[in-house]
Formats: structure tokens, sequence, C-alpha cells
């Protein structure tokens, strides 16, 4: 992929290439472009718990993977520029930095994650295309078509991004497939409903889940967990809401979250035990609900 911008960034520093040297025992945590995004309002409002949202993102165990996919979409609207390198690190830069002392990034491509199913699979290419074409047919029913004339990792790269909309999507679920394959642990970080629901509809897909190797539908569920941000924030209110007062559990949700409308999934366990969905108008609302559900000892789930 076309990585121009980002090959000229100062971001470029910040981030390990490949996954040569991808530690196999740590949690693989994927990031969408939108987290990025999300991620840079707590740093330009120089909100001073913001170190607590970091902790509950990202550990010792844990490195973050961002298919090249993501930093297309990241850079697409800066192309357009003649200082467009300098304009994509303005925005990004804070982001890669701080991510970067808490935790270790690689950009991983196509070639990359071909590497794993070659290396599982005796280094037999046909093998190995076959079962990724195996993966994104049941992943993907609406490019089926498409993928059987695909003879290379490389067709299948031209076949998942050949429609923008969406392609960011595609290619974190596909590689989050492959990852679960080489079995590692796997929680994407991202906001998108589909990518929520569609975790549970290929989770009873049983011919997907005996290519990837999962012996059950429990244990694919054990390892391949979405993260919205506003799951983390809400930890980080379940963690201290002892010891802050209300003013200032109101300041970190106000400098760390976006003043937005979304739907969320929230457990409560015993007695009730039982999950559900709620909308969320506003951060006034989020903070509102979040302490009801606090007292109830409920968990975010999405």
């Amino acid at each position: 992929m076309d990585l121009a911008i980002f090959e000229a960034s100062i971001l470029r520093d910040y981030v390990t290439t490949g996954i040569d040297t991808l530690p196999y025992d740590k949690k693989i945590n994927i990031m969408d472009a939108n987290s990025f995004t999300l991620l840079r309002k707590g740093i330009e409002s120089k909100e001073e718990s913001y170190s607590d949202l970091l902790k509950q993102m990202f550990d010792e165990n844990s490195v973050v993977v961002i298919p090249e996919m993501i930093l297309v979409e990241c850079e697409r609207n800066f192309l357009r520029y003649e200082d467009g390198v300098e304009k994509y690190e303005g925005i990004y830069k804070s982001v890669f930095q701080l991510l970067s002392e808490h935790t270790e990034m690689y950009v991983v491509s196509f070639r990359d994650m071909e590497k794993i199913l070659l290396g599982n699979n005796g280094n037999n290419k046909a093998l190995s295309l076959s079962l990724a074409k195996v993966i994104l047919e049941e992943l993907f029913p609406l490019i089926q078509s498409k993928l059987k004339d695909t003879t290379s990792f490389d067709d299948i790269e031209a076949v998942l991004t050949e429609e923008s909309k969406n392609a960011g999507e595609r290619v974190i679920v596909f590689f989050a497939m492959l990852f679960l394959s080489d079995f590692r642990k796997v929680d994407v970080l991202t906001d998108e409903a589909a990518v929520y629901t569609q975790r549970y509809t290929i989770g009873r897909q049983d011919r997907l889940i005996e290519v990837i190797g999962a012996t059950d539908d429990s244990v694919f569920f054990d390892c391949y967990n979405l993260k919205s941000f506003d799951s983390y924030v809400y930890n980080v209110l379940l963690q201290k809401h002892l010891e802050w007062s209300t003013d200032k559990i109101h300041s970190f949700i106000t400098n760390v979250r976006r003043n937005r409308n979304r739907k969320v999934s929230v457990y409560l366990p015993n007695p009730i035990n039982y999950s559900f969905h709620a909308p969320v108008n506003n951060n006034q609302d989020f903070e509102e609900k979040s302490m009801e559900w606090i007292e109830k000892s409920a968990q975010f789930l999405f």
C-alpha cells in the first residue's frame, strides 16, 4: 500500500514495521482509524488523569497492531495538500508519541499476515491462500465471487480494499481472524456497532471456527473481544469514583470523551444476570448513567 505521507513523517519513528519481532506471548490490540481521533481529545485537553485511561487501554501484557489500511485511511485527507506531511504530523504526532510511551506499536501489512498462515501450514502457499479465502468467504459472503479468481495475497488485498467504504473494518476483522489462527488473543479497539454485532454472527459459524483453529465458540469469544472507547472511560470511573469528586468525574468525562450520541451495551451481574443496550445522548447522559450502573456493579460491554 502507498503510505507516502506516513513514511515521510516522524510518526514512522514510533512504530515497528512487520511481525518478525511481534511478541508471541502478548495480547494483540488492533486499533481502527477512529480510535486515534478519540485519543486526541484527551491529549489536547491536557486532562491530568489521562494516564489512568491509557493504563486501562494498554498494559505490559499487550501490544498495539495497526493494519496498513488504517494508516491509509488516516492519511487520505492530507494527500491534496503540499504540506500534507506537516498537517498529518500536527494531527497524529501527539497520539503516536503518547502511545509509544505506554505500549509497543507494530504496523502490519497483508504480506505480514500471509507469513502467519505460511508459518502454520508448512510454508505451503496454495494451502495458506485457500484458508485465507475460506475465512473471507465466511466473513464477507458478498465478495465471494471476486475471491474465486484470486491467486495471491496481493489479489486478496485488492478485493478487500477495492471499495474504500468500510475497508478498514473489513481488514481489521480479517487480520483478527488470522491472529486467532495463530493462537493469539485479540482485542479490537473500535466504536463501530457493525463490528460488534458481527462478532456474535461469526462466532456461530462452525466452518470459520474450524478453520481458525478454535475448538468451539466459547474459545472464540474468550480470545476475540471488542472494546469501545466508552468502555475504557467507564472502567476508569469504576476504579476512581470513590476517590474522585463529582466535579472531577464531570471534568474527566468532558475532557476525554466526545460529546456524542451512541448506543452502548451493558451487563448486569447476579442476581439479575442479563445484558442490554441503552442509548447515551451526550456526555451528561453518559455521566449519569455510568454512575447508576456503577452502583449496580454493571460491566460496560461496548
